[in-house]
C-alpha cells in the first residue's frame, strides 16, 4: 500500500516547483518516503523517483472511466490514489473517477487541480488531439467533489444561552460584538455562539455581571440598624 507525500504529489502533478520541494521539503513520516522508494525500485528505477513517461499512457473517458496503459507499480499506485481501480492486467489498468476516490484522495491532502493536471501531463498521445485534453465534464466534476467537500470547516466555539434576563444578554452581545468574537447569536432567543479565544473574555463578563447584581440585591435588601 502507498501514502501520497507533498513531494510525490509536486512531482507527478508536473509543477514547476516540483524541485525546489525536492530539496527543501521534510516528509513527516518515514513510512509514506519508504513506500514510495520501495515503488520506485520495483519499478526498475535503480532507486531513483521513477516518474510517468512524458508519452503519456492515460485515456479519460467522459463518464469518468480510466485507461491505463502501464506495467510500472509506481504508477499503478499514483492512480490508485484519487481512482478505483477495477482491473489489473500485465500492461493494462481499467478503473474509474468516482465521489469516494476523489474524496479519499482530498482528504489525504491532494487536491483536485493536481489530479487533472496529472491526468493532463500523462494523457495518452491520442487524447492530445482534442482542446481540452480532458473531458470538460470529468474536470468540472472533480472540482465539485472537492468544493462539496470543503464547503464546511469545522471550528471549535462556545454556545451561550440560559441567560437571567435579556439585559444580561444585551450586555454580554455588546461585548462580544466589540471584541469581534461572535460567530452567531440569535437576539430574540437569547442564544449566542462564540469563538475559542472569546470565551475567557465572555465567561470572566458574566460572573462579573452576576456578583455585582447579587451584591445590590445584597444591599438592597438589608435593614437599616436601629438608634
Amino acid at each position: 500500500r502507498f501514502y501520497p507525500t507533498h513531494l510525490i504529489t509536486s512531482l507527478t502533478s508536473g509543477g514547476s516547483s516540483a524541485a525546489a520541494t525536492a530539496a527543501g521539503s521534510k516528509t513527516p513520516g518515514t513510512a509514506s518516503s519508504t513506500a514510495i522508494a520501495t515503488a520506485a525500485a520495483a519499478a526498475g528505477g535503480g532507486g531513483e523517483m521513477a516518474v510517468p513517461s512524458e508519452a503519456g499512457y492515460i485515456i479519460l473517458e467522459t463518464n469518468c472511466r480510466i485507461y491505463a496503459y502501464t506495467s510500472s507499480p509506481l504508477q499503478i499506485a499514483i492512480l490508485n490514489l484519487f481512482a478505483h481501480l477495477v482491473n489489473r492486467f500485465p500492461n493494462f489498468v481499467t478503473g474509474a473517477l468516482t465521489r469516494e476516490s476523489i474524496r479519499g484522495a482530498i482528504s489525504h491532502g491532494i487536491t483536485a487541480d493536481q489530479i487533472i493536471t496529472f491526468l493532463t501531463t500523462n494523457a495518452h498521445p491520442q487524447m492530445h488531439g482534442k482542446m481540452p485534453v480532458l473531458p470538460t465534464t470529468v474536470t468540472d466534476q472533480v472540482r465539485l467533489w472537492e468544493r462539496e467537500r470543503n464547503r464546511l470547516h469545522p471550528v471549535h466555539a462556545h454556545f451561550y444561552k440560559d441567560f437571567n434576563h435579556k439585559q444580561e444578554f444585551e450586555r454580554v452581545f455588546r461585548y462580544a460584538q466589540d471584541i469581534g468574537v461572535i460567530l452567531w447569536a440569535n437576539t430574540d432567543k437569547m442564544q449566542l455562539v462564540v469563538t475559542r479565544a472569546g470565551h475567557a473574555k465572555i465567561v470572566e463578563i458574566v460572573r462579573n455581571q452576576r456578583s455585582n447584581t447579587a451584591s445590590a440585591s445584597s444591599a438592597s435588601g438589608a435593614k437599616p440598624a436601629s438608634t
